[in-house]
């Protein structure tokens, strides 16, 4: 679904602390709205980012049109 301002945000996967399925975007039925969370306290001027949940590559790129980028001591 495309939501307003939210669809502008970059994917992050959650913190370490939290388990990799915890939603940062959710919809309230009975208010009829969206929900964004944030799942850590954000610094002065950092990044809002939104998480699309523990996801591959090919998922992610199939679904929401773009990729990760592979870890940097990948070999």
């Amino acid at each position: 679904a495309v939501i307003p301002l939210v669809d502008m945000l970059n994917h992050a996967p959650p913190p370490a602390d939290m388990p990799a399925d915890t939603p940062s975007v959710s919809f309230d039925p009975h208010a009829m709205r969206f929900i964004v969370r944030a799942l850590h306290t954000h610094a002065r001027g950092e990044e809002a980012v939104i998480s699309y949940g523990a996801k591959g590559n090919a998922e992610l790129l199939t679904s929401y049109g773009f990729c990760l980028p592979p870890p940097l001591h990948a070999s």
